[in-house]
């Protein structure tokens, strides 16, 4: 009796060690800053196509701290790539509980990121003022198809950015907008309309500035068969400067009529598939 007691209590001594051995110790900030900096270097690379050593870094990020919600954005932004759409939403997921666990940890950092993006942007639009001025003054020596494609692709960096918000000293454990901006374009991927309605709605009211969630609003919206509401979303969604697709705008309003959704106040009919011109707007760094 005595071997096997000294035999437990050994037993559970090491299950107690074991189980502090698995506890993470608090990340410190240097772990932090190293984290943000490696997700700073992957969201680079992802922005350039580099997609797997966008992923290494993020992973690297991640092995400083497991929480870190950039890294876990940055990996869901990588499976929205290859198409893994459910790994994706569990990856926003996971950035959204990290802002609650890390929130005041990060606040520094975080508003740091947000002033870096902001000077991003005036860069960007600088850019594109130069692009569209070489347009009109250049168009003899400049391909018009490729200063199109510049000009596109600036315009949907300067969007994509415009999506982070300034971190709140008052409650910086609140995840930002943007999570649930990403959360919606992967449930709207899976097929789970309600859930991404849910997600989008909440990043407008996260973030009011940020045109391109309501463009996807007006999407989803018109496959639930809420044609006014599809119809206000766009409205809001060019008056915040957003290009909605005319396209779009023209087959909604197509559908509306054959609906008789104006005609009625009852609840809406099903509403047939958006044509390719509604898909969802996504930025580049989430595109396949």
């Amino acid at each position: 009796m005595r071997s096997i007691g000294r035999f437990s209590a050994a037993a559970l001594l090491a299950l107690g060690l074991a189980h502090h051995q698995l506890t993470a110790a608090p990340a410190t900030p240097r772990d932090l800053q190293r984290a943000a900096s490696e997700c700073q270097e992957g969201t680079k690379l992802l922005m350039s196509g580099d997609v797997a050593r966008a992923k290494d870094r993020f992973g690297k990020a991640l092995g400083l701290v497991a929480t870190y919600p950039d890294a876990h954005l940055g990996m869901g932004h990588v499976a929205m790539r290859e198409g893994r759409y459910e790994d994706a939403l569990k990856e926003y997921q996971q950035a959204r509980d990290g802002y609650q666990e890390l929130g005041e940890s990060i606040l520094d950092l975080q508003a740091k990121r947000y002033t870096e993006t902001q000077r991003t942007i005036a860069t960007l639009r600088d850019n594109l003022r130069n692009m569209t001025s070489q347009n009109a003054q250049e168009n003899a020596r400049v391909q018009p198809t490729q200063l199109e494609r510049e000009v596109a692709a600036t315009e949907d960096q300067i969007r994509r950015l415009e999506a982070v918000q300034m971190p709140s000293r008052d409650n910086p454990t609140e995840p930002p907008g943007e999570i649930y901006f990403h959360m919606g374009n992967a449930q709207f991927r899976l097929d789970r309309n309600d859930d991404a309605i849910a997600s989008w709605e909440t990043c407008a009211a996260k973030s009011p500035k940020f045109g391109m969630v309501h463009n996807n609003l007006a999407v989803v919206y018109w496959k639930k068969g809420r044609f006014d509401d599809a119809r206000g979303a766009i409205a809001h969604a060019k008056q915040l400067g957003f290009p909605v697709n005319p396209q779009f705008q023209a087959d909604l309003e197509k559908a509306a009529a054959a609906s008789g959704a104006t005609a009625s106040a009852a609840a809406p009919p099903p509403a047939a598939a958006p044509p390719a011109a509604a898909a969802p707007a996504e930025p580049a760094a989430q595109k396949p």
